[in-house]
């Protein structure tokens, strides 16, 4: 006599096996025809993105090592968001510039500028100050002063 819960564990092991991947009339999607050509396609697709990928990485490294440079030497400076491209002064230049700062002067900044000018922001016993200068010759450009206005 068998219990109340081996024979519902039977059954289902019954019902199990009548529709197991063994038996003859069993059929899984993976097995279908159309599935395996789907999945063949699917990979063949795949294979063909990633391979045209890595030639468009490749080409762009070999673009940028070809044609991003320009026939006068330069450097580039990065700046907050973009890129800005000064020129280089040849080796026969002086290496040194003078610029003179107010006495007391601390550098908090110092930026190129479009036109190849030198922004330099500065901070004092006055207060802060804007300063630019020209690149090539050190000449004071103009110069601004940040005071707090008088109430």
């Amino acid at each position: 006599m068998m219990k109340h819960g081996a024979e519902t564990h039977a059954k289902i092991d019954n019902e199990a096996s009548a529709s197991a991947p063994g038996d003859p009339g069993f059929k899984s999607w993976i097995n279908h025809p159309r599935t395996v050509a789907r999945l063949q396609i699917l990979v063949i697709v795949l294979g063909i993105v990633v391979i045209a990928g890595f030639a468009t990485v490749i080409g762009r490294i070999a673009y940028l090592t070809l044609y991003q440079s320009n026939s006068d030497s330069s450097a580039s400076v990065a700046t907050d968001t973009r890129t800005m491209r000064i020129a280089v002064p040849p080796a026969t230049a002086a290496l040194e510039q003078r610029i003179e700062l107010p006495p007391g002067a601390i550098v908090e900044d110092l930026r190129p500028m479009s036109d190849g000018s030198l922004m330099v922001r500065f901070r004092d016993a006055r207060g802060t100050g804007m300063m630019v200068f020209d690149a090539d010759s050190g000449a004071l450009r103009r110069h601004w002063r940040f005071v707090p206005a008088a109430n």
